[in-house]
């Protein structure tokens, strides 16, 4: 493994896991080469689209109870005796962007807890070291998390 400092670097750790059977079959029956791969990519948005993309998630608009909740949740990491290292500030800002986007995908220009909420896991559970006694599943340590700190309502 990764040392913590190195860890911190990676904004999210998502998990595919398998393939179910039926699309896992497709893939076999549309094998295609690498190069045919390629040939069938096309283009999805421009430069101009990604920027405005950009552009808004920067204008989601972060109210003081929204603040408030995030830095409750970091606190928890920092001094609950299931952690033994808790949320970086990096961590925390990357918990603040990626919720901001997930805002942005649901045609949002504010925060609500859920946006938190859905990130979380992804933005921390790599980044969170769990202590001695609760060696094991950082992800079920971040599920237990938001089951700890309360949400104040914006």
């Amino acid at each position: 493994p990764l040392p913590e400092s190195q860890l911190d670097r990676f904004l999210m750790r998502l998990e595919l896991g398998y393939p179910h059977p039926r699309a896992e079959r497709e893939m076999f029956e549309r094998q295609h080469s690498l190069e045919e791969a390629r040939n069938n990519l096309r283009q999805r948005i421009d430069t101009d689209q990604l920027n405005a993309i950009r552009q808004a998630v920067t204008q989601v608009h972060a109210s003081d109870n929204i603040l408030d909740y995030l830095q409750r949740l970091v606190a928890y990491t920092r001094q609950a005796p299931e952690f033994a290292v808790g949320l970086s500030p990096r961590g925390a800002l990357a918990v603040l962007d990626c919720a901001k986007t997930w805002a942005v995908m649901n045609s949002r220009g504010h925060l609500v807890p859920e946006d938190i909420q859905m990130v979380l896991p992804a933005v921390s559970a790599h980044r969170l070291i769990p202590s001695g006694d609760y060696a094991g599943d950082s992800m079920a340590l971040v599920v237990q998390l938001q089951s700890n700190v309360d949400v104040v309502r914006p």
